[in-house]
């Protein structure tokens, strides 16, 4: 825990274990995925990225999770705050890295509409 920058989160990338961290999980046939997450604790907005699939063809999938507020319906006056979390299929590594150097710039809009234009993997409002 602690404050980091993008270099620092690209180091941390680069050097993680993916790889022995997903066989690792495969032989528990428990718990998560290998995952490295950040937060933006000013706007309340995290953002993690994660590993599935194998050694030679690993899926690397980025998740938000951010306050939204939602009405129940069209004549509901008090729109009520929901955590909303959102998990999208990372096109290439190189696509990773862009996604953080644009959260690491605090421009969550962006960030955003950058992700939705990656493939929807899930989505669940709580």
């Amino acid at each position: 825990m602690g404050a980091i920058g993008y270099q620092s989160f690209v180091e941390a990338f680069e050097s993680f274990p993916w790889g022995e961290q997903m066989r690792q999980r495969e032989k528990m046939e428990a718990g998560c995925s290998p995952t490295i997450s950040v937060m933006d604790q000013e706007q309340n907005f995290a953002f993690w990225i994660s590993v599935m699939g194998d050694d030679l063809r690993p899926t690397f999938l980025l998740g938000v999770a951010y306050n939204k507020l939602k009405r129940k319906s069209r004549r509901d006056e008090f729109p009520r705050e929901v955590r909303r979390h959102e998990i999208r299929i990372a096109p290439s590594r190189r696509s990773v890295l862009s996604t953080f150097r644009i959260f690491f710039t605090g421009d969550t809009c962006k960030l955003m509409k950058q992700l939705q234009t990656y493939k929807l993997f899930e989505k669940e409002e709580m």
